[in-house]
């Protein structure tokens, strides 16, 4: 798990730190920083509050970047 791109995208666009988010949300910081980097997932409450906050699909917010090497088609042969 690479993080919350789409998320760390968002922030850098919109000029807002971590600590900011964390408190529209109502987590701390070091837990924006464990989401942005791949160490945790937010809880489903904490995705609805993201999506709102930034205006972008639960879908969207959970997008991780393909590992190398691995294709990202998983129909069935």
């Amino acid at each position: 798990f690479s993080g919350m791109i789409k998320l760390r995208e968002w922030l850098d666009a919109n000029h807002t730190t971590q600590a900011d988010l964390a408190r529209k949300v109502g987590v701390s910081q070091p837990v924006v920083s464990d989401w942005l980097n791949g160490h945790m997932f937010p809880s489903i409450k904490n995705l609805r509050q993201l999506s709102k906050i930034t205006n972008m699909s639960i879908d969207a917010l959970l997008y991780v970047k393909p590992a190398r090497g691995r294709s990202t088609n998983h129909s069935a042969v």
